[in-house]
């Protein structure tokens, strides 16, 4: 009788953990499955800065079209072309709408690139974007 008793507890332990084994397992999948690129629109404001003018460079940080206000970092490098010299700028405080920028100031005219480092959500990208200084 006690051997009848502990083969039923022990199926009955077994039952139960395969159940919650499975449970999690496809918890598990369907996170992995609604994870979303977080998706960066860099933008320079005005488009055509006037030189030894501050400016906006901005970027838009959302995820799954939701604006996204917690990035864990986002550095803006900017350099003039034809020159080996870039800067990084970590962005200010992100304002309401999920802006996140800076506001630099050049003195040379010519054309300039910038690469937006952004890490949130446990990704990371770097768009890019090429603007003129007048």
């Amino acid at each position: 009788m006690k051997h009848i008793f502990l083969l039923t507890f022990l199926f009955l332990l077994s039952a139960c953990n395969n159940h919650v084994h499975n449970h999690h397992s496809s918890t598990t999948e369907e996170i992995m499955d609604n994870s979303k690129p977080v998706h960066v629109d860099v933008k320079v404001v005005p488009d055509k800065p006037k030189k030894g003018q501050p400016f906006s460079i901005q970027a838009k940080v959302t995820q799954d079209n939701l604006i996204v206000t917690d990035a864990d970092e986002v550095i803006f490098e900017v350099w003039q072309d034809g020159t080996s010299q870039h800067t990084k700028i970590r962005s200010k405080t992100p304002q309401k709408n999920g802006l996140y920028y800076i506001r630099p100031k050049f003195n040379k005219a010519g054309k300039y690139h910038v690469i937006a480092h952004v890490t949130a959500r446990e990704m990371h990208t770097m768009p890019q974007k090429q603007f003129i200084v007048q």
